[in-house]
């Protein structure tokens, strides 16, 4: 029997500048720090990152470091991750994000509690010093099948603001694909396959770095294309699980963001194009099978149609710019809201200040006052 509640699987690559955060989010946990084992594989990074792993694993006994000879990749070092954690229960931390403090209490608490397979919790993106809080369910979800609720197919995918248990990722069969972005086809095989999921609704339990890093590497071709291989591999178990009624919930906005993708492909001409015609051609499989996607995607299907490539670029070129004003004004009223709370703080500090100064102006008054008294008296009774 392990002696951790909870093992923390970090694969790490390149990330001199963010990896004492991370690793630091833990060790501050209010969940005792010794029950977390801590599984660090290092992918042959060619910066820093490995002298600053070292240094952790000789201060701490529960950190088990593996270093790789040759560049693995993520999917590959998440699966060696799971391998080798000993834990009864599972959590992802990537590389250059990091828990709030009592992440690992609060999903431990509720998957034991619930019993259930997996949890999920909130998370905030990181702009800058800039939090802010991403949209979620309305209320907590606690469900036995997605069958009961199916809107949470539509929930995020990501790995990091979850808790798995893992008897019941070794009974299913779970794992990271050879090739496809890693966290969908992961949670779509839990959410498809788990008997008792939890969604917590107001409980942030992650910080998502958003930095020029993980722009660039959404820009190049191997990123749009791992993220079509992902919904394919996901299409494939919908078909397999005998669930292609519930398709809608889960494509209707990833197809969205597989465009958005292609928008930010650096290449142009005829990959771009050949790129498009995969991405239509997934598209179109999806439409078959009556799943319905909103207005711009209809607009493209037909202009891809017709061949209108020119105006095909336009209408992503202006969704691309759509989401990042929307972004735009989530970051901005955050950070009004934090100037606003600011103000009020200085200002109840003015409040503060000017009635400490009437108070001191008074005794001052009132000091004076007894001064002249004094002074009265002494005289008069110098006089006699």
């Amino acid at each position: 029997m392990s002696t951790y509640d909870i093992s923390v699987i970090i694969p790490v690559y390149n990330a001199e500048k963010f990896i004492e955060k991370a690793l630091g989010s833990l060790t501050k946990q209010t969940f005792p720090f010794n029950k977390i084992e801590v599984i660090l594989i290092e992918d042959k990074s060619i910066d820093s990152s490995l002298d600053i792993l070292k240094k952790f694993d000789q201060k701490y006994n529960n950190i088990k470091l593996i270093i790789n000879q040759k560049n693995k990749g993520i999917n590959y070092n998440k699966n060696i991750g799971l391998k080798k954690a000993s834990a009864e229960y599972i959590m992802f931390l990537d590389n250059d994000d990091y828990f709030e403090n009592d992440t690992c209490e609060v999903l431990l608490n509720y998957i034991k509690k619930y019993n259930c397979d997996i949890v999920s919790g909130r998370y905030k993106k990181i702009y800058g010093n800039t939090p802010v809080k991403i949209p979620s369910l309305n209320k907590d979800i606690f469900i036995e099948s997605y069958k009961e609720h199916p809107e949470i197919l539509s929930e995020t995918l990501f790995l990091w603001n979850k808790i798995y248990k893992k008897s019941f990722i070794e009974k299913e069969k779970i794992y990271f694909p050879e090739y496809g972005i890693e966290d969908i086809v992961f949670n779509t095989k839990v959410y498809l396959k788990a008997k008792k999921m939890y969604f917590i609704k107001d409980k942030y339990v992650y910080y998502k770095r958003i930095h020029e890093e993980s722009f660039t590497n959404r820009r190049s071709g191997n990123f749009f294309y791992d993220y079509l291989e992902g919904l394919k591999l996901a299409y494939q178990m919908f078909k397999k699980d005998d669930a292609l009624d519930y398709l809608k919930y889960f494509f209707n906005l990833r197809i969205n963001a597989l465009f958005n993708y292609l928008s930010h492909l650096s290449s142009d001409g005829e990959e771009k194009i050949e790129a498009l015609n995969n991405a239509v051609e997934f598209t179109n499989t999806l439409v078959d099978n009556n799943v319905k996607f909103d207005e711009k995607i209809r607009i493209l299907m037909i202009l891809h149609k017709n061949e209108k490539y020119d105006e095909i670029w336009g209408l992503l070129k202006y969704m691309d710019i759509s989401k990042k004003r929307y972004e735009n004004i989530k970051i901005f009223k955050e950070r009004n809201k934090k100037m606003a709370n600011k103000n009020k703080l200085m200002s109840k500090k003015n409040r503060m200040l000017r009635e400490k100064n009437k108070k001191l102006k008074d005794d001052i008054n009132y000091i004076s006052s007894w001064k002249g008294f004094i002074r009265f008296k002494i005289k008069k009774i110098l006089r006699k």
